[in-house]
């Protein structure tokens, strides 16, 4: 089992991180994608990769922290982290958040063209966070089945297709989309992660996406310590607990639990480069 993203570098758990990591590697995660947000939790996401083995780690500049970007200059400390050690699989996070706000979607386009430039230049996948605006609301309010995507989907396919970035080149993190939007990924022949959210009781819109991705497109992810699975919600969330969604995922494929892992750890290795 795999963790595909996941922020142990997190003051939430700096009072227990080795028992953290030896609870999952207790249940057969064996595998745990470090994320970063900004340069300091980029740096730390390679420390633990370095400390750890079966960690790796990603290096990005989260839409949120869009006051860190200085027209570009965060790229300098991402490709030098980048050339700084091998555990770097992935850039990210990066993407569109316009949940409070899209005041500040010119420098959350151009972080994200930045780190898709970047991406290009290191044969790197991009790790894509996307949050919609609280109003207009999801898609799936406007009807079942409607053909509308919202401003940040919109724009976020918008820019990946500008600049060209290939099959097997993005993975849509923590995916909370309808049926419409997975299927703009799934062309373009992009991989789609779930998460915790997938075993909510709310969440059957979601389930439903689950079943149409094709079985070679999917991964699971915490995004630890957020969005811990339905058993034990309102807790944190650590990557021991990624085997909820994964057992979630498996029976809505109708697979065994252990042909699903095969599977995932087979998407997991084409897409970071991961043997």
């Amino acid at each position: 089992m795999i963790d595909t993203h996941c922020h142990l570098w997190f003051p939430d758990f700096d009072a227990d991180r080795e028992e953290v990591i030896q609870r999952a590697r207790d249940v057969g995660v064996h595998t745990m994608i470090q994320v970063g947000c900004d340069e300091e939790s980029s740096r730390q996401s390679i420390e633990l990769a370095e400390k750890y083995e079966g960690m790796h780690a990603t290096v990005g500049l989260h839409p949120n922290d869009h006051a860190s970007w200085e027209d570009g200059k965060a790229l300098e400390w991402m490709r030098k982290l980048i050339e700084s050690s091998k555990k770097v699989v992935a850039l990210g996070e990066t993407g569109l958040d316009y949940y409070r706000s899209a005041e500040h979607s010119d420098i959350q386009e151009a972080m994200l063209r930045g780190h898709c430039a970047l991406a290009q230049e290191f044969d790197l996948p991009l790790i894509i966070h996307l949050r919609a605006t609280k109003l207009p609301k999801r898609s799936s309010e406007l009807g079942v089945g409607s053909s509308e995507l919202n401003a940040v989907e919109r724009n976020c396919l918008r820019i990946l297709d500008d600049l060209k970035v290939g099959e097997g080149k993005a993975l849509f993190h923590c995916f909370a989309g309808d049926r419409r939007m997975a299927e703009e990924v799934l062309k373009r022949g992009w991989y789609i992660s779930f998460s915790g959210v997938v075993t909510y009781p709310n969440a059957e819109e979601l389930r439903e996406v689950a079943k149409m991705c094709p079985i070679d497109r999917i991964v699971v992810e915490t995004d630890a310590p957020f969005l811990t699975p339905q058993k034990n919600r309102g807790g944190r969330n650590e990557p021991a607990y990624v085997v909820e969604t994964a057992e979630m995922i498996a029976g809505l494929k109708m697979l065994p639990l252990q042909e699903l892992e095969k599977k995932l750890d087979e998407n997991v290795g084409r897409l970071f480069g991961l043997k």
